[in-house]
């Protein structure tokens, strides 16, 4: 969803993923979860795309099935021309080179029972970057450097480091492979306000620096909007509303994007909005209501939304929405 002449790193076409739940121990699957529902984009080198919604829409498990971290139900994902769900063994810990992930909690994703050194050189182990020790000394020194860390760091272990610390360090996990691809989930919400703008300042100088991109998740409308140049508005596994942060942010067009724009805090305390306040509570995904999704909770929904579901489409330049009636 991204014009055609643009270098097209990653594609995600039909994506899905449901999980059954079965009835009892040894009883067969009764039902499903759809946990992500047809979800399709494009993203270009060198670019962020925000990928936002409630929890339990389905953007985490989106990320994690880009990186074939699971197996998906249906839907294809391409790197580079590669068919990454096709990939055999070999050839998927090669591409893990360029595609990585930095997790949402950085302490329960570091080992604790090893040190900041071996936590960074364990992927260029794995991958066989380095030829002797000291050159793996030398790479993980330089990158913890760049992330704000010491050289001396090396020999310390997780718990002695503050939250930012130890997200610093697993990005430089991450970065030491010189990766293309990052999906970073929810990279700054176990972080303190202040702490989370140094960590996203350094995210964004490491873009530049490295031409890197991104598929940043999150659930903070106002941290998506600084790091992000597209953004993806998901609901119950589907992409509700896809276009660039301006427009988003600006002239939302999908009824549950200015619903979730309504309800974001501002900087000035004293600034007002018009609050909308949608109706019921999020469907269950075991469950899902027949025609558009969103219908039970949309303030504008016709007897056509509780019937057909709409597919996601171009309603201006660059401007995708999933809706039968977009916003004026």
């Amino acid at each position: 969803m991204i014009p055609e002449n643009e270098n097209v790193l990653l594609k995600v076409e039909n994506l899905k993923k449901y999980f059954p739940i079965a009835g009892g121990i040894f009883s067969r699957p009764v039902a499903r979860v759809h946990a992500v529902d047809g979800v399709s984009f494009k993203i270009s080198a060198g670019e962020t795309l925000g990928i936002v919604g409630e929890s339990g829409c389905g953007k985490s498990t989106t990320g994690r099935l880009i990186l074939r971290l699971m197996d998906p139900t249906e839907g294809k994902v391409w790197f580079e021309g590669k068919d990454v769900f096709s990939l055999e063994r070999k050839e998927l810990q090669r591409l893990r080179q360029d595609m990585t992930m930095i997790f949402q909690d950085p302490y329960s994703s570091l080992d604790t029972r090893m040190s900041v050194g071996r936590i960074v050189s364990e992927p260029l182990k794995i991958h066989s970057l380095t030829r002797s020790k000291k050159e793996t000394a030398e790479r993980v020194a330089a990158v913890l450097d760049r992330v704000g860390l010491r050289p001396e760091h090396m020999n310390r272990y997780p718990h002695q480091f503050s939250g930012g610390q130890r997200q610093r360090i697993a990005i430089a996990r991450t970065l030491v492979l010189k990766p293309k691809l990052i999906i970073a989930d929810e990279p700054v919400s176990a972080l303190d306000v202040s702490v989370q703008a140094q960590v996203l300042n350094l995210l964004m100088e490491l873009q530049k620096e490295n031409r890197l991109t991104y598929v940043f998740i999150a659930h903070d409308l106002r941290v998506v909007q600084y790091v992000s140049n597209r953004v993806a508005v998901m609901y119950l596994g589907r992409v509700m509303e896809l276009a660039r942060v301006e427009e988003i942010y600006s002239q939302p067009r999908h009824p549950y994007t200015v619903a979730l724009l309504s309800a974001a805090t501002l900087p000035d305390p004293k600034a007002k909005k018009r609050r909308l306040t949608l109706r019921g509570d999020v469907p269950s995904p075991i469950d899902l209501p027949p025609g558009c999704p969103f219908h039970l909770r949309c303030p504008t929904q016709s007897e056509e939304c509780s019937v057909a579901r709409p597919e996601i489409r171009e309603i201006s330049p660059e401007h995708f929405v999933s809706c039968h009636y977009p916003v004026s």
